[in-house]
């Protein structure tokens, strides 16, 4: 994917655009966004780590916007095994769905959650602190 997106930008003439091909535990930036978009990026949702260091490069109040999958409500929760074993091979912790925006909502403001896919997916959107 990198070499690709290497490829791209060079054919586009783009000066604008750096690439990273990193952890993001690892990830340092030179210098901060004002925005920072999660889609479906279960496993650095789950790591403390890859939380910190991407918040770590966002200015106070960047927009965040999530996207992902997790567990169905009570009302489609027979189907939650299907959710876990459709996830297993993507995520690295793929049995962390009820809640897997738990480590890093408490780090912003105005965090509101709207589902979407019958509950199985979430959108969240906030603010960095």
């Amino acid at each position: 994917m990198h070499a690709g997106a290497l490829a791209r930008v060079a054919a586009a003439g783009w000066s604008n655009v750096l690439l990273f091909e990193t952890p993001a535990q690892a990830l340092r930036l030179p210098e901060p966004v004002d925005a920072l978009f999660f889609h479906y990026t279960h496993d650095i949702l789950r790591s403390e780590s890859a939380v910190n260091a991407v918040l770590a490069c966002a200015r106070p109040g960047a927009a965040v916007a999530i996207a992902g999958i997790k567990y169905f409500p009570w009302w489609f929760a027979p189907l939650n095994p299907w959710v876990y074993l459709k996830n297993r091979d993507y995520n690295g912790a793929p049995g962390e769905l009820r809640t897997p925006w738990d480590r890093i909502a408490p780090r912003l403001l105005d965090w509101h959650i709207t589902p979407v896919q019958f509950g199985m997916g979430y959108i969240g959107i906030g603010r960095v602190a």
